[in-house]
């Protein structure tokens, strides 16, 4: 018989139980079984690494326009807000 695909840490037993999630108490238990959760740790890195790549393009796109191809800053900013 093949064994399950899915990342199986034994988290089930504890958040499946009857009344889980009704005190403020289960809170820590659930925060750290999704961050044991391999995927969602690099789905939220990845996420991170995009947003600071973006974040970097519209900051310095306009003056990468305006030095490489030599034009205004009115025309880079417009062709930056355009992309």
């Amino acid at each position: 018989m093949r064994e399950s695909e899915v990342h199986d840490d034994g988290s089930e037993e504890v958040t499946g139980r009857e009344g889980f999630g009704k005190s403020i108490k289960d809170f820590p238990i659930a925060l750290w079984t999704l961050l044991k959760n391999p995927v969602y740790a690099f789905t939220c890195l990845a996420g991170c690494s995009e947003t600071m790549v973006v974040a970097g393009f519209t900051t310095f796109l306009p003056k990468i326009i305006e030095n490489q191809y030599q034009q205004s800053a009115s025309v880079s900013a417009i062709m930056a807000g355009k992309l």
